[in-house]
């Protein structure tokens, strides 16, 4: 009778050990759900970004970039939360069958993770959504309100503006200069001639 104790206890542990508390208590337990932002990607394309390389003979090379709205995934997040580990721990001193509790509550936890998608946003970003290219065969206005200057020149073929063709020698200038179609795109650059 005795030993039909002991097996008996042995296997009470066993069983507590694998089907314990913490595992059943976070298996029973109701799903916990949290929105979170995921992947970000480019949208619509929403402007060009300009940007100059200074050549010899004060020669500028315009590039652009398309620029993107950045979209981000709003998900759902709903999963089991891990319960009653403190009552396993008494379980690991007992052939250390605790231990395995907390593994399957680990588990149970991972496969009860649920994602659903609920929408795309706007995050009020713009990405880059293309390599720089020449601004080629583009109209650029050149100012520079101090000496009245005021041109509307095309890049050529490689989106090369040729300041010193069009401005006078041996002036120093502080000029401003844009595309035609997107005034607020303004550059700058000290002339020179």
């Amino acid at each position: 009778m005795n030993a039909r104790k002991v097996c008996l206890s042995i296997f009470t542990c066993f069983a507590l050990g694998l089907f314990g508390c913490a595992s059943t208590l976070t298996y029973f337990g109701p799903l916990k759900s949290k929105l979170v932002t995921g992947a970000r990607s480019a949208g619509p394309f929403d402007h060009y970004e300009y940007k100059y390389y200074v050549l010899d003979n004060d020669t500028l090379k315009v590039v652009k970039t398309s620029m993107c709205r950045e979209m981000a995934e709003k998900l759902r997040v709903a999963k089991l939360q891990e319960r009653g580990f403190y009552l396993a721990v008494p379980e690991i001193a007992i052939f250390g069958l605790g231990f395995f509790d907390m593994l399957q509550a680990d588990a149970i936890v991972q496969n009860s993770k649920k994602v659903e998608f609920l929408a795309k946003f706007p995050t009020g970003r713009t990405v880059a959504c293309s390599k720089p290219v020449p601004a080629s065969g583009e109209p650029f206005v050149v100012e520079d309100p101090v000496r009245n200057v005021h041109l509307i020149v095309e890049t050529d073929n490689q989106g090369r503006i040729f300041l010193d063709r069009m401005l006078p020698r041996g002036i120093t200038m502080d000029l401003k200069f844009y595309p035609k179609s997107d005034p607020s795109a303004v550059m700058t650059y000290s002339y020179n001639g």
